[in-house]
């Protein structure tokens, strides 16, 4: 059965059709939308291959190919996939081709799906390596900028219809204290991991699952405490036979709506503060004031580990094309990210957040409410 479905992530609009299995579990990243004309991205996912795509230039060791209009990339065992109209003005298309991959990993994804939660069949496994950075993330990156708009690594929030941004790398708290700032009245889910935000000066919703893990429920938030009783009966098992009786530290990917009692915001809210969390050996929190440019450049940085992937294709493209191809490279792709940032946050006030190694997502949390006006 072929399922042909309209969505938006933040401001796009999307399109996804193909094999149902997987397409039904992708829309569990997007919201439902009903809008009228050319999507500005179609993803399709295919059970064959389709011939149409022909490469014209090679690198990456076989893995990847592209011609003027297309690139194809085939690096993971259970998909490959081509993206057209990636650099031009024409809709961006990606066709996903799935594939049996060899006994080896189908043993390791079978292994791996005994110890998960979410990865209970086949089908989910494969959905989680496409809904990855590897793949659609880095896809939907790429077409908000072609669109006016940018990903940002970071937990977004809103309050008083005003947006709260909290940038950095991986580790550095803002999964837990986007969860524990949502326990405090009035504050409303925007995104976590994948913030959007745009040259209108404005922050996006975005529905991307959340990834939380024994450690987020250990911190006792309750938003982390709700994603977990919210869990089908099923997961709900593997959940408490991974925790407590193995003592394992899974992951759970929780719907933004069971993080929070408000309603989410449908439209764009207004960015006022940016906030870039790091984490040092100090003895007390240090939150100092900084240029828009330092923003943008210290949240680019952060945003573009996370698109490491795309980072690596857009290599492989610039170092072989012809110079008459319109094609962006690596450092194209920062600078792009940086100037986005630079004139989203232009009216907004940026701070630098230097949180104590050892400090909980509490304590974060009661330090920002007490020295911001959010």
């Amino acid at each position: 059965m072929v399922m042909n479905n309209l969505y938006a992530v933040g401001p796009l609009n999307v399109k996804v059709s193909g094999t149902d299995k997987i397409v039904s579990l992708l829309k569990e990243e997007f919201s439902n939308s009903n809008f009228e004309g050319v999507a500005d991205l179609e993803i399709c996912v295919h059970e064959n291959k389709v011939d149409a795509y022909k490469p014209t230039h090679f690198s990456g060791k076989g893995n990847m190919n592209f011609n003027a209009n297309e690139f194809h990339v085939d690096i993971n065992p259970f998909y490959y996939y081509e993206v057209s109209n990636a650099f031009n003005d024409g809709v961006m298309k990606v066709n996903i081709f799935l594939k049996r991959a060899g006994f080896a990993r189908e043993a390791f994804r079978f292994l791996k799906s005994v110890l998960s939660v979410e990865y209970g069949s086949r089908a989910a496994y494969v959905k989680g390596e496409i809904a990855s950075y590897s793949l659609l993330w880095s896809v939907v990156a790429l077409c908000l900028l072609k669109n006016g708009h940018s990903f940002i690594h970071a937990g977004v929030l809103a309050r008083n219809d005003k947006a709260i941004v909290l940038s950095g790398t991986g580790g550095c708290g803002k999964t837990s204290t986007v969860l524990n700032l949502l326990s405090n009245e009035g504050f409303q889910y925007l995104s976590e991991d994948f913030g959007i935000v745009s040259s209108e000066k404005a922050a996006y919703p975005c529905m991307k699952t959340v990834s939380l893990y024994r450690s987020d429920v250990d911190h006792g938030d309750p938003a982390a405490v709700n994603a977990v009783k919210a869990l089908a009966t099923s997961k709900k098992v593997r959940w408490d036979f991974l925790t407590k009786v193995i003592k394992a530290n899974p992951i759970i990917k929780a719907s933004p709506k069971s993080l929070t009692k408000l309603a989410i915001p449908s439209e764009r809210v207004p960015l006022v503060y940016g906030i870039h969390l790091s984490r040092q050996d100090i003895a007390s929190f240090e939150l100092k004031e900084i240029s828009v440019q330092e923003y943008a450049q210290r949240s680019a940085n952060a945003s573009g580990r996370e698109l490491k992937p795309l980072s690596e294709i857009l290599k492989l493209i610039a170092a072989n094309s012809p110079k008459e191809y319109a094609v962006w490279s690596d450092g194209d792709l920062m600078q792009k990210l940086q100037d986005m940032y630079v004139n989203s946050f232009s009216g907004a006030t940026t701070y630098e957040l230097t949180v104590p190694y050892q400090s909980g997502p509490k304590e974060v949390c009661a330090f920002l409410l007490d020295k911001l006006a959010i």
